[in-house]
């Protein structure tokens, strides 16, 4: 036949899985299921890929991660320039504020006077400590303190070299102007122990102690001055300690283990049975609450240990 194709297949055999004998519209047929084919490769490719962007992630996390842990390790004096050294952006940014906050900082260390009296600087530096900047960071008030500590080292260095001119015969001068250069403090407790306390000058406080006028120390630190007047009346000063007694009772009842307490009770009612001359009762369940008649005798003197 015109137009046959010899061949030893059947036609049946030769059509094989097709459906039409015209080849478009067999094309037109499986279009669907190429459709849907290249959707499920789509989705394969798509998976794929947000696999690798989520290792690409994971691996700059960790790298961020690292660089971090390794900033963290490094002198504050050096982190700043470390960052500023990242090839990470955010890190690098963060580097340059923290230089600039680092140079601000070093400005501040410097007071406007260096050569400003000691009680200056000392006051220049105890305001610091309260700046924003400053407080809350443990590093800046490490410096800040620091810097206080060289303040006071240097002004008592200075009254230990004034000491060393004026007493350069002394066998320990040498020894005590070389202790000053580590132990500023130590020099001024040996000056101190080698002065005779009489030739010491002494001044007298506001609360009534004397004072050494140098080290501004206590003179007989353990000795107390009385709380009653010796020149009143022996009635008064029996009301007196009456009234220091039941203060102490009270506050013995909310402190019943004060031992310091106890002994002031016990010293209160010794003082007030060598003013009458009579033992007085155990009465500290209930506080003393009457005093004496007035008494027309010689004046006591009574001493307290408290």
């Amino acid at each position: 036949m015109p137009g046959h194709t010899r061949s030893i297949y059947s036609r049946r055999q030769r059509l094989g899985p097709t459906r039409f004998d015209n080849p478009l519209a067999d094309f037109l047929d499986r279009l669907p299921d190429y459709f849907n084919d290249y959707q499920r490769n789509q989705l394969a490719l798509e998976r794929q890929q947000l696999a690798d962007k989520r290792y690409d992630d994971q691996q700059k996390q960790q790298e961020f991660a690292n660089e971090i842990a390794l900033l963290r390790q490094l002198p504050e004096s050096a982190k700043a320039k470390a960052m500023m050294s990242s090839e990470n952006e955010d890190i690098k940014e963060l580097g340059r504020i923290s230089e600039e906050e680092a140079n601000a900082f070093d400005a501040m260390l410097k007071p406007p006077d260096p050569f400003a009296p000691t009680n200056e600087l000392l006051s220049y530096y105890n305001s610091l400590e309260n700046n924003p900047s400053v407080r809350g960071n443990k590093a800046r008030l490490d410096q800040v303190r620091e810097r206080q500590r060289s303040v006071k080292n240097s002004a008592l260095q200075a009254q230990v070299q004034e000491w060393y001119k004026s007493n350069q015969n002394n066998p320990n001068a040498k020894i005590i102007l070389q202790q000053s250069q580590y132990d500023p403090s130590g020099a001024i407790k040996n000056i101190t122990s080698l002065k005779d306390p009489k030739e010491r000058k002494i001044i007298k406080g506001r609360d009534g102690y004397n004072y050494y006028a140098d080290t501004k120390e206590r003179v007989l630190p353990n000795v107390k001055i009385p709380v009653v007047d010796k020149t009143a009346t022996p009635n008064a000063q029996l009301e007196a300690l009456t009234n220091l007694y039941n203060k102490a009772f009270l506050e013995s009842k909310t402190n019943p283990e004060d031992e310091d307490l106890q002994k002031k009770l016990a010293d209160l009612e010794a003082s007030m049975a060598r003013f009458t001359g009579v033992s007085l009762p155990n009465n500290r369940f209930g506080g003393l609450n009457t005093a004496p008649s007035e008494s027309t005798g010689t004046r006591f003197d009574i001493k307290l240990d408290f």
